[in-house]
């Protein structure tokens, strides 16, 4: 069985407890605007171009069958709607200016890699976090992946948009009880007009993951002018108290993936904005107070 990748970081230790291996699978049913991997949102391959590291030498003019590079005025010009992702320009850019994010790979391939640190993962209580993109996407191949990395005694841990059908979950929990749900907005109003999916079905999800005894933490991306206010997050978790979970992230926003969106030739949308400190989210933990919520950042 085949899925599409992104990347897997190994030695992570900001995705769960432990030491642990990320992987990044391609795709993502949502918009979000402050999104931190956008070359993950679409399944398919995206071309990156590193203007930084161009030396204008031309090789990618003279590889590409289908004329997606340019070198006008000493500028290197990408038209993207040409590009067919062969990725015979990144191949012969021998000064790595160019990448190709996205590839093809077995549950196999992606199970020998991850297996490699299974001592670090023995030794901290660690594992492998599921991640993107939305693993969730890509289910047939996510779920032969969990049940394989099940099976080797990994610990797995998804971290998802919870934007997938509970019946898939039904499916999902047989080798998985450790989820991190993201929660982006305060109402289904806010959910759709902001990044688009189902504020009502990431409720659903969340309660039928914690009444079938899954480990979940909620983690809220703190956003500048967009939640980032007591009044906002107490919406949050008046919503998600019903639920039952008991534990919530808060998130402060970073702009260091800025250099990623110029890469793929895309605004972000957010890159004029201060990043946030913990300390600037401390105050922001008063908005559950009240709530049987244990809240960090």
């Amino acid at each position: 069985m085949t899925g599409q990748l992104s990347r897997i970081q190994r030695f992570s230790v900001g995705d769960g407890e432990g030491i642990r291996s990320t992987v990044f699978l391609k795709g993502c049913p949502l918009h979000c605007p402050w999104c931190h991997n956008p070359e993950t949102q679409p399944i398919t391959p995206v071309l990156m171009f590193y203007s930084s590291r161009c030396t204008l030498c031309g090789k990618c003019t003279l590889s590409c069958p289908n004329g997606v590079h340019s070198i006008i005025d000493s500028k290197h010009l990408i038209d993207r709607s040409k590009c067919i992702s062969c990725g015979k320009c990144v191949k012969n850019c021998f000064n790595d200016a160019l990448d190709l994010d996205g590839k093809t790979v077995t549950v196999e391939d992606v199970v020998k890699i991850v297996s490699e640190d299974e001592e670090f993962y023995a030794a901290s209580n660690g594992g492998v976090t599921l991640s993107g993109g939305e693993p969730l996407l890509q289910l047939d191949f996510t779920l032969e992946l969990m049940k394989q990395l099940c099976e080797g005694g990994i610990h797995v841990l998804c971290d998802t948009s919870a934007q997938c059908k509970t019946e898939d979950l039904e499916r999902v929990i047989k080798y998985c009880k450790t989820f991190y749900v993201d929660v982006k907005a305060n109402s289904e109003e806010s959910h759709s007009k902001t990044v688009g999916g189902s504020f009502k079905r990431v409720l659903e999800n969340i309660t039928f993951l914690v009444n079938n005894g899954c480990d979940v933490t909620v983690r809220i991306p703190v956003i500048p002018n967009h939640n980032d206010s007591i009044e906002y997050l107490k919406k949050v978790a008046e919503a998600i108290a019903p639920t039952g979970v008991k534990k919530v992230d808060l998130l402060p926003f970073h702009s260091l993936c800025k250099s990623k969106y110029e890469s793929i030739g895309e605004k972000f949308a957010y890159g004029d904005v201060e990043s946030l400190s913990r300390a600037d989210v401390e105050p922001l933990k008063a908005a559950f107070d009240g709530f049987e919520v244990r809240v960090t950042n």
